[in-house]
């Protein structure tokens, strides 16, 4: 054999040598990053059992984050990301059922000023249906006072058509009240 085909049987042999090391293996496994339990950063190809429920990363060959695994939550998490959601949600029933008041509002009324009208209208109706109703109390008390005035002067007479007046008065108070 002569050098140079030595020669490059040695360069090729290095070459294959040189790839075998210098490119990692086809079957490694992937790398992990977590904290432990003092604070450190640790790496390996396998998280233990103790940090598997905690935060952890999983890295590529080159060191870059491909996937991060948050911590398990806890019952107190659960159950405040339960609650929060419900508030959300509530919050949100309300805004929807105050948008569909409002916009029964303005397809009913044009303007502000006819909203006004429209209460003080529904303001008097009510005031005077209010006065209507007092006036026929006080009618009621003034008939009730003057039927216990007759019936104390038909008692004194001695006539017993008294409790009937009476019985028909205190009918007519609970009606009024």
């Amino acid at each position: 054999m002569s050098t140079i085909s030595r020669l490059r049987r040695w360069s090729a042999l290095a070459l294959c040598a040189s790839l075998w090391f210098c490119v990692p293996p086809l079957h490694a496994g992937k790398l992990y990053k977590w904290v432990d339990d003092n604070g450190q950063i640790r790496y390996g190809d396998r998280i233990p059992p103790q940090f598997a429920k905690k935060s952890n990363e999983t890295l590529n060959k080159q060191g870059v984050v491909v996937n991060s695994k948050a911590a398990a939550k806890t019952k107190q998490q659960i159950a405040a990301e339960q609650q929060l959601a419900k508030e959300k949600a509530e919050q949100e029933r309300k805004r929807q059922e105050q948008t569909h008041k409002d916009r029964i509002l303005l397809d009913t009324f044009t303007n502000e000023d006819e909203m006004i009208l429209t209460r003080d209208g529904k303001i008097q109706a009510i005031d005077a249906v209010i006065r209507v109703t007092e006036s026929r109390s006080e009618k009621i008390k003034q008939r009730l006072a003057q039927q216990k005035l007759t019936a104390a002067n038909l008692e004194r007479a001695g006539n017993s058509e008294v409790s009937d007046l009476v019985c028909w008065s205190a009918a007519d108070i609970h009606f009024a009240e």
